[in-house]
């Protein structure tokens, strides 16, 4: 399954009302979108975005990506208004190497929520204690998993958007020792279960689907 190339559409015009709030915004869209009204992103393109020389760069690449549609209310300005504490913040995060150290530290960033607080762990490649790399959680997966509908998942059915921290490490545990047994990539579970576990429907008798035979 193609992960790397999971891409999304981003069009400058979701974002530049803010453009003139905060005018450093408008030269990094200038940026990211050179002269182009809708550029698009897949993940290969975010991970390359990651490095020491442009944070800001790269942080707005990832929400870019995370949120094409744009971010609910006034979350995104809720970030710009705080983005070099949370700069500084990601750079602790990525020098800690650690996802339990991350998600506390970022908690305090509430307009980001679990999809913008896991996204920003996956493209700085954080793993966790355990030794397992970071992997998104957002709500199309938070409902997958609520569903209980993949027997593998079980344990963590009780997730949702508000106490997801308390189950993001079993998560990573399940869909890593998962992708061991499929001989895939963790991130390709992942992908699975954003994208397409949700339009499947457990056969007739049965009302769950597992993963592995």
């Amino acid at each position: 399954m193609p992960y790397l190339e999971h891409g999304v559409e981003v069009n400058r015009a979701i974002w530049k009302g803010c453009e003139e709030e905060f005018p450093e915004l408008y030269h990094l869209n200038v940026s990211i979108f050179e002269k182009k009204d809708t550029i698009y992103v897949n993940r290969f393109d975010v991970l390359n975005q990651f490095n020491d020389e442009n944070y800001k760069k790269f942080l707005l690449f990832v929400l870019y990506w995370s949120f094409p549609q744009g971010m609910k209310g006034l979350n995104f300005q809720r970030v710009m208004h705080r983005i070099k504490l949370l700069i500084s913040d990601l750079r602790e995060c990525t020098e800690s190497q650690s996802i339990e150290f991350s998600i506390e530290k970022l908690a305090k960033f509430q307009s980001l929520g679990a999809q913008g607080i896991t996204s920003l762990c996956y493209f700085t490649g954080i793993t966790s204690e355990f030794g397992l790399k970071a992997l998104i959680l957002d709500p199309s997966i938070i409902a997958i998993l609520q569903k209980g509908i993949i027997p593998e998942f079980e344990e963590i059915k009780n997730i949702d958007i508000e106490n997801w921290a308390t189950y993001y490490i079993p998560y990573l545990k399940i869909t890593h020792k998962l992708s061991t047994e499929l001989q895939v990539e963790p991130d390709q579970i992942e992908f699975f279960l954003r994208t397409f576990a949700g339009r499947l429907k457990p056969l007739q008798n049965s009302k769950s689907m597992a993963l592995v035979g």
